[in-house]
């Protein structure tokens, strides 16, 4: 393991694994869901905030700004996702802030297991533990005292806890939504990457170029790209993907052989230290345009649809991932033990 990764991992999973024990009048999600929503958010809103105003992308100002705002969620449960408990009765907070009051007596029924998320009913509400909440066993087991109370000593009713995701592993996972929504948020995420191969650049605005009347002294073609030796320039100024991006090659060619006077409009940016010129827009000087900044941003789209294609393939190698695991979790007893494990948790599975 990365040994500037080792430290965090040891944090967290301390912070996993310690007993959960509350001050016995709330219960609370643990601080580092706080820290890692904290985190997340920030950043995410720096791309976002990079792709609304640098590069003017709304795609992928929109797909990190999403996920920014799903980040944001631990940091509102966090706050909100509360209860509040003594011996007259408690205070259940929702995600949205939403007071509700009860009686222990309103309790109709609790699910689940104490080491997993826990659902009790009162008043026909549901009322959610997660599994790594802060003081969820002593405030269920308080209820249950002050239930037993003013219930001639019966006991809180217990009920199996079902899901409507049962049909999905035929009922042999335990809380089988939890993996559910683990593939289905990776899933987004690789669709997120997709969109934002393909949406996140937009062509580059005339306003934003630099732009120089030139007289080329010599040029070279190296791959897809033409450089230029023009004076004035660190480096030679380049045109990426001519065949693509330059409407009269021959035309251009001519002009550079000639040594012909012309106007380029350029983009200034850095690359490891050492400074670049992207020529995106070039016009002679009898008002012929060889190409634009549309015509560069088509090239790069078409590339982009390439490094797309690679990436739905690897969404598609998942997807296939996921429907074997489902199998597994859907027949179980055609497989060993061990097999099975290496999908879903110990206890999780029912053989």
């Amino acid at each position: 393991m990365n040994p500037l990764i080792r430290p965090i991992v040891k944090i967290i999973d301390k912070e996993l694994h310690k007993p959960k024990k509350g001050d016995g009048k709330t219960v609370y999600l643990p601080p580092l869901l706080l820290i890692i929503g904290i985190v997340c958010t920030a950043v995410l809103l720096i791309p976002a905030f990079f792709g609304f105003f640098i590069m003017k992308s709304i795609g992928g100002g929109v797909a990190f700004l999403a996920m920014a705002l799903l980040s944001s969620s631990m940091i509102i449960g966090y706050f909100n996702q509360r209860i509040y408990y003594d011996e007259s009765g408690f205070v259940s907070k929702t995600f949205f802030g939403n007071k509700r009051e009860f009686l222990y007596s309103d309790i109709e029924y609790i699910s689940g297991r104490f080491e997993k998320d826990t659902k009790i009913i009162a008043k026909g509400k549901k009322i959610h533990l997660d599994e790594i909440a802060i003081g969820k066993i002593e405030f269920i087991a308080f209820a249950e005292k002050q239930y037993q109370k003013t219930n001639c000593g019966k006991s809180i009713p217990k009920k199996n806890k079902t899901s409507k995701f049962d049909f999905v592993f035929k009922g042999n996972v335990r809380n089988p939504g939890a993996p559910i929504f683990v593939y289905a948020f990776i899933t987004v995420l690789w669709l997120v990457v997709i969109a934002f191969v393909l949406f996140y650049n937009q062509p580059t605005e005339m306003d934003s170029l630099e732009f120089k009347t030139v007289t080329v002294q010599s040029y070279r073609i190296k791959g897809d790209e033409i450089q230029l030796d023009i004076d004035g320039f660190e480096t030679r100024p380049y045109l990426r993907g001519y065949e693509q991006t330059i409407a009269d090659y021959n035309g251009f060619i001519s002009l550079l052989n000639n040594k012909s006077e012309f106007e380029i409009g350029y983009e200034t940016f850095v690359d490891d230290r050492v400074t670049k010129y992207r020529i995106e827009y070039v016009k002679d000087k009898n008002g012929t345009v060889y190409t634009t900044p549309e015509d560069y941003y088509r090239f790069y789209q078409s590339e982009r649809k390439i490094l797309a294609v690679f990436i739905l393939c690897l969404v598609i190698v998942w997807l296939l991932y996921v429907g074997f695991v489902i199998y597994v979790g859907r027949n179980p007893r055609k497989f060993k033990p061990e097999f099975v494990h290496k999908f879903f948790k110990k206890g999780d599975i029912k053989f």
